[in-house]
């Protein structure tokens, strides 16, 4: 059986469908046969070509991508595939909201490639998330304040008369970010330093920004896979084994 890998972005227009190409002559450079190379997006038109200035940065990179069509990632290919690489953390967080059962074969493509583990970060994220969204969720259902008013006095004639407070009509100036909000800044700014930004609307110097990126961590990707699909590593922790 082949082994499978999919590279996954958003439409399938541009990161991943660059990257597609660029893996699979890696590849073959490398003599590394039985590996199955495909490309979707999360949200992809199906059937859309890939960019112009994708077209034309493979161009030069000696890769044909004017044929290049673009195809939604769908529940079957999730299920079939031994890896998939996804172009940020955001992605590879959608997936497995939708696709649980796929834990341990998605990753973030440089995640991937350098050996890191995302896993505990995406979790305290998630939960950082949901704290905040109560937070401003309670802030959503407390009581405006009038002018003169504070949160244990509803007007008395005293407070009418002082006039509102400094910080804005409602008597109270903005409160700081919790702590919990500062670390979750932290945190999304530590995953986003392994994504792989989106080019879309970028000129052919952001395409090809984007295919520097792309070469270095899919070569990467390729030596280890070198080490892990070498007889007798029963395909590495990446992967489903033989027997899956």
């Amino acid at each position: 059986m082949p082994y499978r890998i999919w590279l996954v972005c958003t439409g399938n227009t541009c990161r991943s469908s660059m990257a597609e190409p660029m893996l699979r002559r890696l590849l073959d450079e490398r003599g590394i046969r039985e590996v199955e190379v495909h490309s979707a997006g999360l949200a992809a038109v199906e059937g859309a070509p890939a960019s112009p200035q994708a077209i034309e940065v493979m161009k030069e990179e000696g890769l044909d991508l004017s044929g290049h069509r673009a195809h939604r990632l769908t529940a079957r290919e999730v299920a079939a595939a031994d890896l998939i690489l996804t172009m940020t953390s955001e992605h590879k967080r959608t997936l497995l909201q939708q696709y649980p059962e796929a834990s341990g074969r998605v990753f973030v493509l440089r995640e991937y490639a350098e050996g890191k583990e995302l896993d505990p970060l995406l979790v305290r994220a998630h939960v950082l998330e949901q704290l905040e969204d109560a937070r401003r969720r309670q802030a959503i259902r407390m009581p405006r304040l009038k002018p003169g008013e504070n949160a244990g006095n509803t007007g008395s004639e005293a407070d009418k008369g002082a006039g509102p407070a400094p910080g804005g009509a409602a008597g109270a100036a903005e409160a700081p970010p919790s702590s919990e909000a500062q670390e979750l800044l932290n945190l999304q700014a530590e995953l986003a330093a392994y994504d792989i930004e989106d080019p879309i609307g970028g000129d052919r110097e952001r395409y090809r920004e984007t295919a520097r990126r792309l070469r270095e961590a899919l070569a990467q990707v390729v030596a280890r896979l070198e080490r892990e699909l070498s007889p007798g590593n029963d395909r590495g922790k990446g992967g489903k084994k033989e027997s899956d």
